[in-house]
């Protein structure tokens, strides 16, 4: 990125309390940086490696590639995934799967207790 872009971004995260704490602050710069480098890298496959953010965040290929790399980099900077100790390969895969879909229904708001495993006092 650019030296004003940083400059920018470094002021917009002067209060970390805004951002949720250290934690997510370290997070959003990560989304930011791998975001840029991710349409930057589309800029150039679409044989227009000049171009700035504000051109590239335009075309629809460049911000998918944005987009991807911001997945990327979340998956890698993730802690280590919940394991199953199930002996049964298949049943391992149904439950890796089974977080996958709950963590996506909690991140669009559903209801759900995970409980990985344990057995509920209720």
């Amino acid at each position: 990125m650019n030296a004003e872009a940083v400059e920018r971004l470094d002021r917009s995260f002067d209060n970390d309390k805004d951002w949720g704490g250290v934690e997510l602050h370290n997070i959003a710069r990560v989304m930011a940086a791998a975001f840029e480098r991710g349409g930057q890298r589309g800029a150039h496959s679409r044989n227009h490696p000049e171009w700035s953010p504000s051109q590239w965040i335009n075309d629809p290929f460049c911000y998918e590639a944005a987009i991807s790399g911001v997945r990327d980099a979340l998956l890698i900077a993730q802690p280590v995934p919940y394991e199953s100790n199930n002996p049964d390969e298949e049943q391992r895969k149904l439950h890796e799967k089974i977080n996958q879909v709950f963590a996506t229904i909690v991140a669009r708001g559903g209801d759900v207790t995970v409980t990985r495993g344990e057995e509920e006092n209720r």
